[in-house]
C-alpha cells in the first residue's frame, strides 16, 4: 500500500474536484451516484486492488450492517425492479445489532455473491480488508481499513449522497439520511 502515505491530500482535492462538476453537472441524480461510485472504483483500483484479500465468494461483510442513503437504495430499486419498503418513513431507525448475522437481500447464499455486484452501495464500495478473513468471521474487519483514504472519504460520499441526492426529507432529517438495506428491501 504504497500510496496510503499521499493519500489525504490528493483523495481530498481530487474529491473536491469531482463535487465542482457535480454540483455544474446537470444530469439526473442516478447519473451523478454512477459518477460517484466510478470515483470510488477508480480510487480503489488504484489503491487497494492489489493488496485486499477481498475475493468474490468471500461474503462476511454481507452479513454485518450495510447502511444505504434513499438514492443509492432507490438506484438499487431501479436496476432490480424490487420495490422499496413503503413504511421506511414511518420505521423506527433500527438498531444495527438487529442485522448481525441476517444477510443483505442480495446476497445469493449459495455461492456468496452479491446478485448486484456492479449497483452496489458506496459502502460495499469503500469496504476493504488487508488481512484475513479471520477478521471478518469476527466482525472486525473494517478495522482493517481505519488507516485508508475510504474511512476518510466515506463519510463525505454518505453525506453527498444522502443530503444531496436524496428525494426524502424526512430520511434527510431524521436519519442521517441512511437506513440499512435490510430496511430499504423487505
Amino acid at each position: 500500500m504504497q500510496n496510503i502515505a499521499q493519500e489525504p491530500k490528493v483523495i481530498l482535492k481530487k474529491y473536491k474536484k469531482l463535487l465542482l462538476q457535480l454540483d455544474n453537472d446537470r444530469s439526473d441524480r442516478f447519473s451523478k451516484v454512477k459518477k460517484i461510485y466510478k470515483f470510488i472504483d477508480n480510487h480503489n483500483d488504484e489503491i487497494f486492488k492489489k493488496d485486499t484479500i477481498c475475493t468474490k465468494g468471500c461474503s462476511y461483510c454481507c452479513y454485518m450492517n450495510v447502511d444505504v442513503t434513499e438514492v443509492e437504495a432507490s438506484y438499487i430499486a431501479e436496476y432490480t425492479k424490487r420495490p422499496l419498503n413503503e413504511n421506511i418513513n414511518n420505521s423506527v431507525h433500527a438498531d444495527i445489532s438487529k442485522y448481525s448475522g441476517v444477510p443483505c437481500p442480495f446476497l445469493d447464499i449459495h455461492n456468496g455473491s452479491c446478485t448486484i455486484y456492479d449497483f452496489r452501495p458506496s459502502v460495499c464500495r469503500m469496504y476493504h480488508v488487508f488481512e484475513s478473513t479471520d477478521k471478518c468471521k469476527e466482525g472486525e474487519g473494517q478495522k482493517e481499513v481505519n488507516i485508508t483514504s475510504s474511512s476518510l472519504i466515506e463519510p463525505l460520499f454518505i453525506d453527498y449522497l444522502a443530503h444531496r441526492l436524496s428525494n426524502n426529507e424526512i430520511l434527510k432529517r431524521e436519519h442521517n439520511g441512511l437506513r440499512d438495506i435490510r430496511e430499504w428491501f423487505k
